[in-house]
């Protein structure tokens, strides 16, 4: 019980991290047209840029006032809207008095260090923008909330989650873990090869190598700079981003 309340506030302490509430990238579908954006907020000062159409890139500034980020006069198919942000949410207002639109625009990510020709490539092969990059596996957690002496437990062993989709596992773990008497012949040949896609929630690797392929489900959540990994079984992994 002692592991698990330490286990506990140590994923708590994690998730205390909080973004700046303006700063993300955003999805709206407008006339059959994909339109991302990103909103950089920093002293007061906003900024928009923008990928539609697969192919054509912008930027404008925009102001921060009473709680709100508002970017003017934003065009669209030779439609006009106003973009604002409030409360958490987006939304695109035209300024066609005849036929009004109200679009909602859907948050994607925080990741304002992705680009965002990247960010629509990542939504298309089904890779959640939050899970590029390196991590660092902490700990696992049994199905009750205790803390595993295991094999990862305090190794630092770092996993891979790259944008063209494939899954890089630590060559350390893979050593370490390996019989000991396979050690000494140990090659970067005998690392299998593994992707990753995700299905909402879900993320699914699959490895193959040497030994037959294989694959893996379980469902993952991300807060700031701390990721959960629950396999269908109920173990959890610990992850932290590495910087």
């Amino acid at each position: 019980m002692v592991k698990f309340f330490i286990s506990l506030s140590f994923i708590i302490i994690l998730f205390s991290k909080t973004d700046d509430p303006g700063n993300g990238i955003y999805y709206a579908r407008v006339s059959e047209e994909e339109v991302y954006f990103k909103v950089t907020v920093e002293k007061g000062l906003a900024i928009l840029e923008f990928f539609l159409d697969k192919k054509t890139k912008g930027e404008m500034n925009g102001q921060v006032k009473s709680g709100q980020i508002f970017f003017s006069d934003f065009s669209i198919k030779n439609e006009v809207y106003d973009l604002v942000f409030k409360n958490g949410e987006g939304h695109l207002i035209s300024k066609n008095q005849d036929k009004p639109k109200f679009i909602k625009v859907e948050p994607v990510t925080k990741r304002i260090d992705l680009s965002l020709v990247d960010i629509s490539k990542l939504i298309r092969n089904n890779l959640a923008p939050d899970l590029v990059g390196d991590w660092v596996m902490i700990y696992n957690l049994s199905p009750d909330g205790v803390v595993i002496d295991d094999e990862i437990k305090g190794k630092n062993y770092k996993v891979r989650y790259s944008e063209n989709g494939s899954y890089i596992l630590d060559p350390n773990a893979i050593r370490d873990n390996m019989p000991r008497e396979l050690v000494k012949n140990f090659s970067f040949s005998d690392i299998p090869t593994a992707t990753w896609r995700t299905e909402g929630n879900n993320l699914v690797i699959n490895i193959t190598g040497i030994t037959e392929a294989s694959e893996s489900k379980s469902v993952f959540l991300i807060k700031s700079d701390t990721l959960l990994t629950t396999s269908v079984q109920g173990y959890t992994t610990v992850h932290v981003r590495r910087k």
